[in-house]
């Protein structure tokens, strides 16, 4: 658990083939009892000495990902590097320091500007071409346009953020309506977000495929759909009402799927899934996707979902398909809610993040793991770290320290990372 060169702009089509990153969702969800509990007692430093220990963290981390994330190999079926690009292009916009520093941050950010636009490019044509489409839902493939929702979302995020922030990132306008478009396209009937569009084949017709299992994997999921209107959120003054249908609908998805006692299920299928503890970064990704749309803390949704986060918030760490999404979901909603959710949030995780950061600047999945469902990004399944091959080793340490310093950074900022208060009387409570 994410959408140019300077000349010669080379297609980043498949060179490895891949099935990892969100695929680990195919997994079924715990219905264990989740029980109210206090965050765990981790040794705090001292304030000062913990903000000593971010700025190196930062540091070192920022370095890493500036030597590695534009030299991830491009890779079909999974969306790591155009997701992890755009993660990268936030972190420069989020970290630019004095003049001559934010020059070169200032460039860092555009360079990953023409990245995505390119990817963008590549992308929409693919997808106008059904033949690109995989037949089913969830399908791994490196013959196939898969999982491409992700990617344009932060994308979308990024660009929106570039736009007002750096000029020398700053995208077309166009660019931020194809990627609305892209998404719009995307979108089901339900109003949720699943991995992308399909084609799929007629009844008993062969996929070509090398085994025929129906997985019966959803066409939406609640992780997906969050994504993507958080980034609408932080697009829409962007790009005005032309999205506040697309909004509108991923917002009653969102909850009319969420479960009585507050948590957010895997997808809609799943509403039987009562106190599954991986839906509390599943409920912070949900609130965080309200909010940054508009819709008020005092909103029903709200009120139930801030609730379960208060009570488990030691609980954000531990999520399905990706842990460290939803950590980072988690980051952003304390920090538009306050310094006190802040605090809490602080006091839970980030000790954690620190103490597991590697001397060459990775940054950890702090993920305990000692959940049923949850995933460490580290290591999705037991033993496969030491077997993993370099291609998603290096694509999982990006992802995860871009992840780590975005939730460092909002420590930092003082919630200008998060998306502002901003209810709109064009938002109805439901």
């Amino acid at each position: 658990m994410h959408r140019r060169s300077d000349t010669q702009r080379p297609r980043p089509r498949a060179r490895v083939s891949t099935s990892t990153f969100l695929a680990a969702a195919l997994a079924g969800l715990s219905l264990m009892p989740l029980a109210s509990r206090p965050a765990a007692a981790a040794p705090k430093p001292r304030g000062d000495e913990l903000a000593e220990r971010r700025e190196r963290a930062i540091t070192k981390a920022r370095a890493w990902l500036d030597d590695h994330v534009f030299a991830l190999a491009e890779s079909e079926g999974t969306p790591r590097k155009p997701f992890t690009v755009a993660l990268y292009g936030l972190i420069e916009l989020k970290s630019r320091g004095p003049t001559r520093e934010a020059r070169r941050r200032d460039g860092a950010a555009a360079k990953a500007r023409r990245y995505l636009e390119h990817w963008l490019d590549v992308v929409e044509a693919r997808a106008a071409k059904p033949a690109e489409l995989p037949p089913r839902h969830g399908l791994a493939s490196s013959r196939h346009l898969v999982q491409y929702t992700w990617p344009a979302a932060l994308a979308m995020w990024f660009l929106a953020e570039a736009d007002t922030s750096v000029a020398r990132a700053r995208a077309p306008r166009s660019s931020l309506r194809r990627l609305a478009q892209l998404l719009a396209d995307a979108q089901d009937e339900n109003g949720g977000f699943g991995h992308g569009r399909i084609n799929p084949l007629p009844q008993g017709a062969d996929d070509g495929l090398p085994f025929d299992v129906p997985l019966g994997y959803p066409s939406t999921l609640v992780s997906s759909t969050y994504v993507v209107l958080a980034a609408l959120g932080h697009a829409r003054e962007r790009l005005g009402p032309a999205i506040d249908g697309v909004g509108q609908r991923a917002v009653d998805h969102l909850v009319a799927s969420q479960l009585p006692e507050g948590l957010q299920p895997y997808d809609t299928s799943q509403r039987s899934a009562h106190r599954d503890p991986t839906g509390v970064p599943r409920a912070a990704g949900a609130a965080y996707a309200l909010h940054a749309w508009g819709v008020p803390w005092t909103h029903r949704h709200q009120v139930r979902a801030l609730q379960q986060v208060d009570d488990h918030v030691d609980m954000l760490s531990e999520g399905h398909g990706s842990s460290m999404l939803g950590l980072w979901f988690g980051a952003l909603l304390a920090r538009a809610r306050g310094p006190r959710a802040w605090a809490a949030f602080r006091k839970a995780h980030l000790p954690a993040l620190l103490d597991g950061q590697r001397d060459d600047g990775r940054l950890p999945c702090p993920c305990r793991g000692d959940t049923f469902g949850a995933t460490d990004d580290d290591e999705p399944i037991p033993g496969m770290a030491a077997s993993m091959p370099g291609v998603f080793r290096d694509g999982t340490d990006a992802y995860v320290t871009a992840l780590g310093t975005l939730i460092l950074l909002l420590d930092r900022d003082d919630g200008a990372s998060a998306a502002p208060e901003r209810p709109r009387g064009d938002v109805t409570p439901r």
